[in-house]
């Protein structure tokens, strides 16, 4: 840590500058990320999931390559299928 302090104390006045403006960028845009997706409330997060996960049920029955052979996705476990066919 001590080494920055030394290294920045070194720098000619523009290069001063050009690094405060880079670390206020930085900053400004770390609160402008935290301000903009921190403020959603829990009805609006319980609402986002409900939709991803009701996208992720419909995306998963139909494609055939995911789940287990044999079995269905019910009530958030696998049940095995009752085989009618003989």
């Amino acid at each position: 840590m001590w080494k920055f302090f030394e290294w920045a104390w070194s720098l000619s006045w523009g290069e001063g500058f050009a690094l405060l403006a880079v670390l206020f960028a930085f900053w400004y845009g770390k609160k402008w990320i935290d301000n903009r997706f921190s403020g959603m409330n829990n009805k609006k997060r319980r609402e986002l999931k409900a939709v991803f996960k009701e996208a992720l049920h419909e995306w998963e029955s139909e494609v055939e390559y995911l789940g287990r052979p044999g079995y269905k996705w019910e009530n958030n476990q696998w049940v095995k299928k009752e085989n009618t066919e003989k």
